[in-house]
C-alpha cells in the first residue's frame, strides 16, 4: 500500500477514530516485513510441520493453507475489538504469528508433543486416549483414506 502512496500511520493520524488491520506474513517490522507468506509456508514456519514430524516422524504440511483462515478470523476480532474500543489503531497481524499462538496456546506448559498430540485427539474425538496407545490423527486420517501420504 506504501508503493502506491496508502500509508496506514497517516490516515491513523488524520482520523482518530479509524481501525486500520494490516494483516502480513511475518508482520510489518524489519528483519522480516517484506517477506511474503502463504498459508502453508506460513504454517511451517510457525511450527506446524514440526509437531507433525514428531507426532509421526513424517514431515508435513498441516491443512491445506491453515494460516489463511485461522488470521482472518484473529483479523476479524482484533478489527471489532478495536472499533468496540473507540478505534484508533494500527492492528499489526500475521499468518505465522497466528499460527504459532495457537500453536502454543493450546496445550499447558511443559507438555511434550506427543502428549499435547494425544490431548487433542481427546478433543477432537471424544473418545478418552491413554498413553501409548493412542493412535496419531495423521495414521487415522491415512488409514481411512481422508488424506494420502506425502
Amino acid at each position: 500500500m506504501r508503493q502506491i502512496g496508502i500509508v496506514a500511520e497517516d490516515l491513523l493520524a488524520e482520523r482518530p477514530g479509524l481501525t486500520w488491520v494490516s494483516l502480513t506474513g511475518h508482520g510489518r517490522s524489519d528483519p522480516c516485513g517484506q517477506w511474503i507468506a502463504f498459508g502453508d509456508d506460513a504454517g511451517i514456519a510457525a511450527g506446524l510441520s514440526a509437531i507433525l514430524h514428531q507426532c509421526t516422524g513424517r514431515w508435513m504440511i498441516c491443512g491445506d493453507a491453515v494460516a489463511d483462515p485461522m488470521t482472518g478470523l484473529h483479523c476479524a476480532l482484533a478489527g471489532w475489538a478495536s472499533w468496540l474500543a473507540g478505534g484508533g489503531q494500527l492492528v499489526d497481524i500475521s499468518l505465522a504469528a497466528v499460527v504459532r499462538h495457537c500453536v502454543t496456546a493450546t496445550a499447558p506448559q511443559g507438555i511434550h508433543y506427543s502428549d499435547r498430540q494425544r490431548a487433542w485427539e481427546h478433543r477432537l474425538s471424544g473418545r478418552p486416549t491413554r498413553p501409548g496407545t493412542a493412535e496419531s490423527a495423521c495414521g487415522y486420517a491415512l488409514r481411512e483414506g481422508l488424506s494420502s501420504p506425502p
